[in-house]
């Protein structure tokens, strides 16, 4: 026996809303995690052991909300893309962190170079004076 056109529609309806409600929850963004927690970890290499560093504990704590809300059976479309963007902000932050660590390195650097030079000159100077 053939259904009617409109009860075909109808149930056409129902299971594509019973499909939707049944799939499983938005995939995590497995790469934008990644990049983060690389970029985390490079910054950690750059900021050092036991230095306080404002831009690397906000990313790190920005990778703890994201992977929460992906963790989350329950996760929306919604969560994920949040999830995400806090990813993207926590590489952003992690290579903030890195960039002044390497800067103050840098900047120890050249004052280790320009203390040697002082000396240099010094001696120089001694030498230059004692010679005439």
């Amino acid at each position: 026996m053939a259904m009617p056109k409109g009860a075909r529609l109808c149930l056409s309806a129902v299971l594509v809303v019973l499909v939707g409600c049944a799939s499983a929850p938005p995939p995590k963004p497995a790469e934008a995690l990644s990049r983060a927690d690389y970029a985390i970890a490079q910054a950690r290499r750059a900021v050092g052991d036991g230095v306080q560093s404002v831009p690397l504990y906000e990313a790190e704590q920005n990778m703890e909300t994201a992977r929460r809300l992906v963790s989350s059976e329950d996760r929306t479309a919604a969560d994920v893309a949040r999830a995400e963007r806090l990813a993207e902000r926590a590489v952003l932050d992690a290579q903030l962190a890195q960039s002044r660590a390497e800067r103050r390195d840098a900047e120890s650097r050249v004052a280790e170079l320009e203390e040697a030079l002082a000396e240099l000159r010094e001696q120089i100077e001694k030498a230059e004076g004692g010679a005439r």
